[in-house]
């Protein structure tokens, strides 16, 4: 599997793509005006919708029918405690 980055402006906007060539905004969200997803919050996309999708798999194995299919995914992030200067 392999991914590209390609930054779009001079800050932190970025365009990935996968193989599929399906382009993903990604950005500093803790900026004003961001215009993609923090790599945090792709994170925990990627997490819920294998998650989600290995659930759908198995609920149409067992032929129900799925009319409705939501989940939530939350995370934290440990802070890293500073370094002390030598």
């Amino acid at each position: 599997m392999k991914v590209t980055l390609e930054r779009k402006d001079d800050a932190y906007l970025f365009q990935a793509k996968g193989s599929s060539g399906v382009p993903i905004m990604i950005d500093n969200t803790s900026k004003e005006g961001a215009q993609g997803a923090s790599p945090m919050e792709l994170l925990l996309m990627g997490v819920g919708s294998c998650s989600a999708i290995d659930v759908i798999y198995i609920l149409e194995k067992q032929k129900q029918k799925i009319d409705s299919y939501q989940i939530e995914v939350t995370g934290s992030r440990k802070q890293l405690k500073q370094a002390k200067a030598l």
